[in-house]
C-alpha cells in the first residue's frame, strides 16, 4: 500500500473516532488549539445567586435548556460538585460549526453575568511513534484538532505505540515494617484496570503482579463498572473496544501505570478508576466524576497521592473546569501528580499546570525527551523512554493491516511518555512516606528541596527506571 493510501485510511479512521467520541476542535485568539465535547458547556453554579435552579432559568430564557414536563425525567444536565454541565441545542444548520454553537452559548450567558466554559477533552499522555503521518499532511498541519491535542502533537500513526517485551522489571517484596503510620493510598485516574473474576465471583487485577496491590471496588452500592458500549467510559481497561482487530490507542494505559506505582512503592494501596476511554479521551465531567466517586468510597478519608496521566489544552490557556473540581474535592494533605504532556511545547497543559499540582516531564538519555513539554511550570521529571511495566497477556496486535505480523503481548510492555513519568514521581513520593512517615506533601517538599539536582525547564530529577 502506498504512503498516500495509508495516510488516507488513517485520516478516515481518526476523524471517524473523533466523530464517534463527540470531539470537536477550536482555535483561540492566538491560533492555539483546544479540544472539547460537541454541544456541551459547563457552568459553576455556585457563582450564581439562587444556585442550580437560577442557572436553569437563565438557560431557559436563552433557549439553551428545555425543562421536561415530568419532574422526574432526565433533563440532560449533570451536576458534578460545583459544576453543572448542559447540552447546547443544535441549530441543525450545516453552515454553523459545532464550536461556533458552543461559543455562541458562552457569549449569550456572559451577557447575563453567567460564566460558561466548554467541556474540555483530555487525553492520556502516552507518546506515539511511527512514520510522520501528521507532519506532512495538509489535514493535520496547522489544524487545531491536532495542534491542541496532547495526544497527537509530535506523534505518529493512530495505533497503540506500546511494544511487547519479555524483560519484566523486578517487583520487590512488600516491606514488613513501616515507619510513621498507614499504607499510602494512591489513586490512578485513567483508562481503568484489566481485571478477571475467579470461581468465587471475586474480581481481581488480571496481572499477577498487581493482585496484592490494587484495590478493586466491589461494594453492593457501587460495583466495578463494565459497559460493552465503546462510547461509555467504565472501569475496565479494554483491549479493542471498537472491534477493529487492533489494540485501541490507549488500551492498557491504566494497567501499565498501576504497575509502575506497584513496582516503585510495593507498600502502596492502589485504587484505579476509569475516567478515560481506551481511545484515550475523557473530559472535565468524566474525570471530575471519577475523582468524586473514588473519594466518596473512602468514607471521609483522603488519598495520599492522585495520579493523572492525562492532559488538555484550553482556549486562551485558561484553567479548565477540572481545576474547580480538584480544589473542591482534594484535601490539604493530598498531592496531585500529573503528566506535563507530549507536545514538546512550553504551552500550559492542564491539570499539570495548576499551582498545587506536581507537573512531571520526561527525560531521555541526552536530556529532555523529544516529546516532553517543558517550562517553568514543570516541577519534576523522570526517564520516560522505553519504560517497562504491566500490560495485557495473551493479546496479539497486528503490526500491519494485512495481519501478517503481530506484536505478541505476554503481560509486559514498553512505552514512552510523560504518562509514565508522573506515576514514577508519585510512587517515589509514596515510598518516602513509607520510610519517613508524614504526608505526601511533606515527602514532596523533602524530595524537591534545593539540594536536589534540577534540569532546566523540567524541574527536579527523579532518576528512577
Amino acid at each position: 500500500m502506498s504512503d498516500s493510501a495509508e495516510q488516507s485510511t488513517s485520516e478516515v479512521d481518526l476523524l471517524a473516532r473523533f466523530e464517534q467520541r463527540g470531539i470537536v476542535a477550536a482555535r483561540d485568539r492566538r491560533g492555539d488549539g483546544a479540544l472539547m465535547r460537541r454541544n456541551q458547556c459547563i457552568v459553576r453554579w455556585t457563582d450564581v445567586d439562587g444556585g442550580v435552579e437560577a442557572v436553569k432559568r437563565e438557560l431557559e430564557r436563552a433557549r439553551l435548556y428545555q425543562r421536561p414536563r415530568d419532574d422526574k425525567a432526565d433533563d440532560g444536565t449533570r451536576i458534578i460538585g460545583r459544576l453543572l454541565q448542559f447540552t447546547v441545542p443544535s441549530r441543525r444548520d450545516a453552515t454553523i460549526a459545532p464550536v461556533d454553537e458552543i461559543a455562541a452559548a458562552i457569549e449569550t450567558l456572559a451577557e447575563v453575568g453567567i460564566r460558561a466554559t466548554p467541556n474540555y477533552v483530555y487525553f492520556g499522555a502516552a507518546e506515539f511513534t511511527g512514520h510522520p503521518l501528521y507532519a506532512g499532511s495538509p489535514l493535520y498541519a496547522g489544524s487545531p484538532l491536532y495542534a491542541g491535542s496532547p495526544l497527537y502533537a509530535g506523534s505518529g500513526e493512530l495505533r497503540s505505540s506500546a511494544r511487547p517485551t519479555l524483560d519484566a522489571p523486578p517487583f520487590p517484596e512488600i516491606a514488613s515494617t513501616r515507619k510513621g503510620g498507614s499504607t499510602p493510598k494512591v489513586l490512578v485516574l485513567d483508562t481503568g484496570l484489566k481485571t478477571v473474576v475467579d470461581a468465587d465471583g471475586v474480581r481481581w487485577a488480571a496481572h499477577h503482579e498487581l493482585r496484592e496491590h490494587c484495590i478493586i471496588h466491589q461494594r453492593e452500592d457501587e460495583e466495578w463498572r463494565i459497559d460493552g458500549d465503546p462510547n461509555v467510559i467504565d472501569d475496565e481497561d479494554e483491549e479493542d473496544s471498537n472491534a477493529n482487530g487492533h489494540l485501541d490507542v490507549q488500551s492498557g494505559h491504566g494497567t501499565f501505570i498501576a504497575g509502575i506505582v506497584a513496582r516503585l512503592c510495593p507498600e502502596a494501596e492502589i485504587h484505579v478508576d476509569g475516567v478515560l476511554s481506551s481511545f484515550g479521551d475523557g473530559d472535565d465531567v468524566s474525570i471530575g466524576d471519577g475523582l468524586r466517586r473514588a473519594i466518596g468510597r473512602l468514607g471521609g478519608e483522603q488519598f495520599d497521592v492522585v495520579v493523572m496521566s492525562l492532559g488538555a489544552y484550553t482556549v486562551d490557556d485558561e484553567p479548565p473546569p477540572l481545576a474547580d473540581t480538584i480544589a473542591e474535592l482534594v484535601g490539604p494533605e493530598t498531592l496531585v501528580v500529573a503528566a506535563a504532556g507530549n507536545a514538546g511545547s512550553p504551552r500550559l497543559c492542564w491539570p499539570a499546570a495548576l499551582p498545587d499540582v506536581v507537573a512531571v516531564g520526561a527525560l531521555d538519555s541526552p536530556g529532555r525527551a523529544w516529546f516532553s513539554n517543558y517550562g517553568g511550570w514543570v516541577d519534576a521529571c523522570a526517564p520516560g523512554v522505553d519504560v517497562r511495566s504491566t500490560f495485557f497477556s495473551g493479546v496479539n496486535d497486528p503490526v500491519d493491516d494485512m495481519a501478517t505480523m503481530f506484536n505478541e503481548f505476554v503481560g509486559w510492555a514498553t512505552w514512552n511518555g510523560t504518562s509514565f513519568t508522573a506515576p514514577k514521581v508519585a510512587a517515589v513520593i509514596a515510598a518516602d512516606m513509607v520510610r519517613n512517615g508524614g504526608s505526601s506533601r511533606g515527602s514532596w517538599r523533602r524530595l524537591s528541596g534545593y539540594q536536589h539536582f534540577r534540569y532546566p525547564d523540567l524541574g527536579v530529577v527523579f532518576n528512577v527506571l
